[in-house]
Formats: structure tokens, sequence, C-alpha cells
């Protein structure tokens, strides 16, 4: 029974882990590409070279905030069963 709850309380300890980095690292670069695809659909003449210049950038760091939530939360190899 020990065992268990100290299992359960891992499980929630890494999920706490999980929604402070989406909520505080991921929103960000999200929200910015989303402006970004807002101000493409609004801006005529717009530089779409540049545009997706920033567009990279955005999803380049998206995927190292996610590389490194996974890494923290011991996901390196993908998503553990047991949630």
């Amino acid at each position: 029974m020990h065992e268990r709850t100290d299992k359960v309380k891992q499980q929630n300890e890494q999920l706490i882990k999980y929604s402070y980095n989406n909520a505080h690292h991921l929103r960000g670069p999200v929200a910015r590409v989303l402006g970004l695809i807002q101000l493409s659909k609004l801006e005529q003449g717009l530089d779409y070279s540049i545009l997706f210049q920033k567009i990279e950038a955005q999803t380049i760091e998206i995927d190292t905030v996610v590389r490194k939530i996974n890494q923290e939360l011991g996901l390196e190899g993908g998503i553990e069963s047991g949630f």
C-alpha cells in the first residue's frame, strides 16, 4: 500500500511540473505563432520569408521546451505508461 501511495505522489509531482512548464514555457511561443498567423491573414503584401523565419524560430523554441520537459520528467523515450 505504501509503495502504491509513493508512486501516486511521484506521478502527481510529475503532473505538477508538466502543468507549470506548459503554462509558463510553452504558452508564450505558441501564442506568438498564432499571432504571426493572424498577422498573415490581415496584412497584405507581407514578406512571407520573414514570417516563416519567425514561425520557424518559435517552433524551434517550442521543440526545445518540449524536449526539456520530457527530460526533466524522465520521458526521453516517450510517454511512460501508468498515468
